[in-house]
């Protein structure tokens, strides 16, 4: 079973329904190598340090532009995230730009990146968080 597939059954859904973007960037970050490390070392690698940076830390989250996410996470990430979610890329980009700051920065409450174990736990808080 997929972390994507748990995350499902934890809210109680069904195969057959789409996820929301933050669910399935949890998803996404859960399954991706390296998850939440790997994701901050790919923005690095990609000269955004600093945006990631303030994702991480405690102050304000910078913008990225959903173009820039698109080459960060590359194609096949992106075209994942379009599958659970149901939507076309074009319209998927600008809603990760959106929610993918506010999911690192609820995963990094004290500005570091905690450990891949207590990676689900903190995700499946943040989207406990979003549905109240």
């Amino acid at each position: 079973m997929s972390l994507f597939d748990t995350i499902s059954s934890l809210l109680g859904k069904s195969d057959d329904q789409t996820a929301s973007v933050p669910e399935a960037l949890v998803a996404a970050l859960g399954d991706h190598a390296g998850g939440l490390g790997g994701l901050v070392e790919k923005f690095e690698s990609a000269g955004l340090g600093d945006t990631i940076a303030s994702w991480v830390g405690t102050g304000a989250n910078q913008s990225v532009e959903p173009q820039a996410l698109h080459n960060v996470l590359g194609s096949d990430l992106v075209q994942q995230i379009a599958a659970k979610t149901g939507l076309p890329v074009e319209q998927l980009l600008p809603q990760i730009a959106e929610h993918l700051p506010q999911l690192v920065d609820h995963l990094t409450p004290n500005g570091e990146v905690p450990p891949q174990g207590n990676l689900l736990d903190a995700g499946l808080a943040f989207l406990q968080n979003r549905m109240r």
